[in-house]
This record gives C-alpha cells, structure tokens and sequence, in this order.
C-alpha cells in the first residue's frame, strides 16, 4: 500500500511520513488559527498586543529557527522533530488555560519552537525528493497537508459563531493539542533516520558557540542566498503590516460574520488545493525564479484591491488571488532554496532564512507593531497601501536581480554536471 502511495505521489518513505503527519499537525491549526487575533482582543489584548506576539515570535524565531537547523545537520532529523513534537504539543492547552492576554504569552512562546522544528522536519522532507521535480513534489507535499485547509475553517467560524470567541477557540485548542500529539507519536514509529545521517555525530561543548559563525559564514560565501534573504525579506514585512489585521478589519469595519470569514479561508484554500500541483508542475516549466516574482505580483496587488472591496464575493475573490500567489511564491522560492543550499547545511540556512525572511521571522516580525501603530494613529487604509507599495518594490529588486540569479544557477548545475 505504501509502495503504491509513494509511486502515485513521486514521494519516497520519510517524505511521504512527513506530508502525512503534516497533514494531521495542520487539521488543528486549519479549525481555528484564522481568528487568533479574535482571540487575542476578547482577553483584553489591542492591535498593540497582537504586534507584540508577532514581534516575540521574530525574536525567539531568531534563536530558534538556525539552531534546531543546526542541531539537526549535526544529530540527525529524526530526534529532533520527536522530541521536540512532544514539547510543543502542549502550546494549545497553555493557550487554552488563559484567562487573559498575558497568560498567553508561555503558549505563544512555545508555538515559535513548534515553528522551529517545522524547519526540520521541511529540511527531512527536502533531503527526500527528485532534484528534477521539486517544483512537483513540494506542490504534492503542500497540497496533503492542507487538505483540511479546504472545509475545517468554515466550520471553526461556524463554532466561534455559535458558541463564543472564547469558548469555541478553546475546543479548537484542545483538539489541536490531541492532533499534536497524534503527529508525534507517528513521527517517532514510522519516521527513519535519513541514510547519511545514520551515524550522527555528537554535539560537543564549543560545538553550538561555533554555530554563529558558521552561520555567518554559510551567507556570506553564498550570494544567491543573499539575494533572496532580502527580497524575501521585504516581502514578508510588506505582509505582517496586514496578516494579523486582515480578520480584524473583516468583522469589525466589513461587518462579515465569523462563518462568512471561515467560508472565504476554506473556498481559497480550495481552489489553492485544486491548484497546487499544476501551479507546481508551471513553476517547473517556466523557471522557479519566474513563478517566484508571478506569485510576488499576484500578492503585492492583493491589499489595494481587498481594502477597495466592501461585500463577501469581492473579498472572497482576492482572498482566491493572494492563496494562489502564495503558492506561485512559495514554490518558486522553495524549488530556489534547494537548488542553493548545499545539503550538509541544509537544515542551518533553511533555519536561518526562517529567521531571518519568513513571515515568522524577524522581517514579518517587525512590521506589524509598525502596522499598529498606522491602524491606531492613522485609520488601517495605510497598512494595506503600504504592504502594496512594499511587495512592488520586491517585484523591482528580483528583476533588477534576476539575470545575476539566473546565471548562477546555470553555473551551479553546469558545475554539478561537470563534477
């Protein structure tokens, strides 16, 4: 049965494991996880507060994406995505247990090592694929674990609606404790340690005061992963002036109810999950690269056109072009990181660009207690036109860049042919 999985999906063993219990970790995000911010304002938080979460996510993703990727190039994948899956599977009970903003603050802390470790186990999945299809088998592995993606939100909004911001995130929370754990324990029965790391090497003293350096020197000797750690870099601030927001700006301002919001997250995830794998299989054709900046310019035009549309069917339909941007950006961005990352540091510069580039990291970290402080002075129309104006001027630094881009990774696989 397996065998026969894994040939239908181009995916082998451990990435077919990862996808799986992806999927399973992911069905308790899916139920709630798009109305956090609601939760957040019916403990006594702001849109203050919610910039500052986001901005202690950045600070502990800083710490925590580059060592746990460190920490797995040198022990291996398996452990640490085992053990660590155990830890963080109590992040939604903590968050569950709060009677007020503050005593979130345990659980958000432990849910920014629950992203951590996804930079491990993303960095087993990609240690598994076809060099010539990763385009195909990142799409195939996005599209399993969002599967849920496609109907849960819908009914999380359909729960807060009928029983309470409160209380209906609270069951959401305790069921994505139980699937935590579920993802875990499948992880430590079915996941194998991968082949080159069958005989990990020992964490010695001085070994992680050594890690700073060999970060630093990993970037520094590697342009092209320069290159996309800052455009990505401004792509992600341009994103967390609105992502926290969005919802907020939906119910209070739109006047759309929580159902409306789950059934707009639920049919773009739908239409993402239709979509996925031919956007996969054109970003193969065309050149990551070019699917990278087509996903940058569907997504940097989404914030002028939803703060111009006041009724469900108009958002509804930006919210439909931003989810397949998304997809566009990430393939693209992805298929280009494995393409420049020597697979011995794989887990290190993958744990650093989360760090550094990602939404959850510092750059998405930064901006949205910039984008509180616009919504309160200033009214939230200068959030959505600012991140608009931001994601334009990513689209202009990869086209200044793109030729260089391009080149060197001509070289680098004329290079891998010759040796």
């Amino acid at each position: 049965m397996e065998r026969r999985l894994s040939g239908l999906l181009k995916l082998n063993h451990n990435a077919l494991v990862i996808s799986i219990t992806e999927l399973i970790h992911d069905t308790g995000s899916h139920l709630i996880w798009s109305f956090w911010s609601l939760y957040v304002l019916k403990l006594g938080g702001g849109v203050e507060i919610l910039g500052l979460f986001t901005l202690m996510t950045g600070i502990s993703s800083i710490i925590l994406h580059p060592v746990l990727g460190y920490v797995s190039d040198k022990v291996g994948r398996k452990k640490p995505v085992v053990i660590g899956g155990f830890i963080v599977s109590f992040f939604p009970l903590i968050m569950a247990f709060a009677d007020s903003w503050v005593w979130l603050i345990p659980g958000v802390l432990l849910r920014a090592v629950d992203n951590g470790l996804w930079i491990t186990r993303q960095a087993l999945f990609t240690d598994n694929i076809e060099s010539d299809k990763k385009g195909r088998s990142l799409a195939t592995f996005y599209t399993i674990m969002s599967l849920t993606a496609s109907f849960l939100p819908t009914f999380g909004g359909i729960l807060l609606d009928s029983m309470g911001i409160t209380q209906g995130f609270r069951i959401g929370l305790y069921f994505s404790f139980v699937t935590h754990l579920i993802q875990s324990a499948l992880n430590a029965k079915y996941l194998s340690e991968p082949s080159r790391l069958s005989t990990p090497d020992r964490i010695q003293r001085g070994d992680l005061s050594r890690f700073i350096g060999e970060v630093v020197a990993s970037i520094r000797n590697n342009r092209r992963f320069q290159a996309i750690l800052l455009g990505q870099g401004i792509l992600s601030f341009s994103q967390g002036l609105i992502n926290q927001f969005t919802i907020i700006y939906v119910i209070q301002t739109i006047g759309l109810s929580k159902t409306e919001w789950g059934v707009i997250s639920s049919l773009s995830s739908f239409s993402n999950l239709l979509l996925r794998i031919p956007i996969g299989t054109t970003v193969d054709r065309i050149g990551n690269l070019k699917g990278y900046i087509v996903g940058i310019v569907m997504q940097s035009t989404y914030p002028i056109l939803f703060i111009n549309s006041g009724f469900f069917s108009a958002i509804l339909l930006c919210s439909i072009l931003n989810s397949l941007g998304g997809t566009f950006t990430q393939m693209g961005r992805e298929a280009l990181l494995v393409d420049i990352m020597p697979k011995d540091e794989r887990g290190m510069l993958l744990g650093s660009f989360a760090a550094i580039s990602s939404q959850g990291g510092l750059s998405g970290s930064l901006s949205p207690t910039l984008g509180a402080f616009l919504w309160d002075s200033y009214g939230p129309i200068y959030n959505f036109y600012l991140a608009s104006f931001l994601g334009g001027f990513s689209i202009l630094y990869y086209y200044k860049n793109s030729k260089g881009l391009r080149d060197n990774l001509k070289n680098d696989k004329l290079g891998t042919v010759s040796k």
